[in-house]
């Protein structure tokens, strides 16, 4: 329908970095993405490469900013997880998308966070790239 097309409204979610290239989004109609908790913002470290075990590790930091205690379980989701990358270490799917737990129990007070280590296979050695977000699982 022509009419709702001129009300569309795109958002550049992430420009390419040098290098990288970025394709389409891909949507399942009846699919929702996994959506954060609000305030579980997510921080990650750098990819550290270990020759021995050829898989890249990441620590990964999800922190409570919020003025409630927010209890287990929490697992992030690793969304468009690159072509071929995998997450070597998860703990469960999520629409599709492999997660870790990053708290199994007990709970998150305000300002405080839980860390876990997640460990990428990448045999093609392609640019891990992909969306991380928090649910309760």
């Amino acid at each position: 329908n022509p009419s709702l097309a001129s009300s569309e409204v795109f958002t550049d979610v992430r420009d390419a970095q040098y290098g990288e290239v970025l394709r389409g989004v891909s949507f399942a109609p009846g699919t929702t993405a996994p959506t954060s908790p609000a305030n579980l913002p997510v921080t990650t470290g750098g990819l550290l490469y270990n020759r021995r075990t050829q898989r890249y590790s990441q620590t990964i930091t999800v922190t409570n900013n919020t003025s409630s205690t927010v209890g287990a379980p929490l697992s992030v989701v690793f969304g468009g997880l690159t072509a071929g990358v995998t997450l070597s270490n998860k703990t469960a799917l999520v629409s599709g998308s492999p997660a870790l737990q990053i708290l199994s129990s007990g709970s998150l007070a305000p300002g405080q966070s839980a860390t876990v280590t997640a460990v990428f296979s990448d045999p093609s050695l392609a640019v891990v790239n992909y969306t991380s977000s928090v649910v309760a699982q």
